[in-house]
């Protein structure tokens, strides 16, 4: 349909830039581009593209041989449409507006920018409809205007299978055929007593429930146990490893309860060695007998525990469970 108010310059016939026909795949996401529509207007004005609500394809003819031409509607067919605007006078093939309200389009699936490039605005099922027919109209500067009717194809997918098996324990949601692309979701539901373990077969996973692409046929299998053997075998397992680690304690930088009371021992021994031949270094340098440090450790407590009094040296502590074992009080 072209319609013009002011001037003669009109945008002509609406085409689609190298493509034949508008076409898109099932399942592919929004936003997907189908097309991009071109025209032409015979003064060079700027063109706005958008969609022209609930129009036919509209032409003049004199239908009824009177001599005058009259506006006839026809659908994507071809077939003429019968309705209150299929009569009148039009000269230089000039058309007003025409609002066609018997008319369903598709517009609304689609998104149309002021530039003529057309973009999906959902995905589509090939299943559930095959063609979409919508009206394109194109806008030159003075607001005279060209509307053309296209259909949009869905073309069909290559359909995969999705095969998904369970173990005793539990069931799965989600099988079946899917189109090639087509996002599966997979979800494994437990039996009471049971519990979902992993995904296993053509993927691998611990995840539940699992979505993923389906490019082509897949085969699925849940697994699931017994909730009651799974705590057995946490039992089981730790004795089990607390008996192997107990056999084999150097593999672990283990000590034995003997082997440890052993170090203990062999420790104390070295330190008390050390520190009576630190106090015999210090007694001698103060000009005293090791005899003489003996004969006062061995006289009545307090000498011989604790506090005692070493001539030339002057208060010492002592104790056979304190390493060093011998401390000198500080002097003041």
């Amino acid at each position: 349909m072209i319609s013009s108010s002011v001037g003669w310059s009109l945008p002509t016939d609406i085409s689609v830039e190298g493509q034949n026909s508008l076409q898109v795949f099932e399942n592919e996401l929004n936003g997907t581009q189908v097309g991009i529509f071109i025209a032409h207007d015979s003064e060079n004005q700027n063109l706005i593209y958008s969609f022209a609500e609930g129009y036919t394809s509209f032409f003049i003819e004199d239908i009824d041989n009177d001599g005058e031409l009259d506006l006839v509607s026809k659908d994507i067919l071809g077939n003429i449409l019968l309705n209150e605007f299929s009569s009148g006078t039009f000269k230089n093939d000039r058309k007003v507006a025409l609002n066609d309200n018997n008319y369903t389009n598709d517009n609304e699936l689609f998104y149309l920018d002021a530039n003529g490039t057309l973009l999906t605005a959902q995905t589509f099922d090939y299943e559930t409809s095959k063609i979409h027919p919508i009206a394109v109209r194109v806008t030159n500067e003075d607001g005279n205007y060209f509307d053309k009717i296209f259909s949009v194809s869905v073309l069909d997918r290559l359909n995969v299978e999705l095969t998904v098996l369970s173990s005793d324990g539990g069931f799965v949601f989600g099988g079946g055929i899917f189109d090639s692309g087509e996002i599966a979701n997979l979800s494994a539901v437990s039996n009471e007593g049971f519990a979902f373990k992993d995904w296993s077969g053509d993927l691998t996973s611990t995840d539940n429930p699992i979505s993923f692409s389906m490019e082509k046929d897949l085969s699925l299998s849940a697994t699931f146990i017994h909730t009651a053997s799974f705590a057995s075998g946490v039992s089981d397992g730790n004795a089990s490893g607390i008996a192997y680690v107990q056999a084999n304690p150097s593999t672990y930088s283990l000590y034995t309860e003997a082997e440890k009371n052993a170090s203990e021992s062999a420790a104390k021994a070295a330190g008390q060695a050390e520190g009576a031949a630190t106090m015999h270094a210090e007694i001698a340098s103060k000009g005293l007998a090791l005899v003489t440090y003996i004969e006062q450790m061995e006289k009545s407590l307090p000498y011989t525990q604790e506090w005692f009094y070493q001539p030339g040296m002057g208060w010492l502590w002592t104790q056979a469970n304190t390493f060093p074992f011998v401390y000198r009080a500080p002097a003041g």
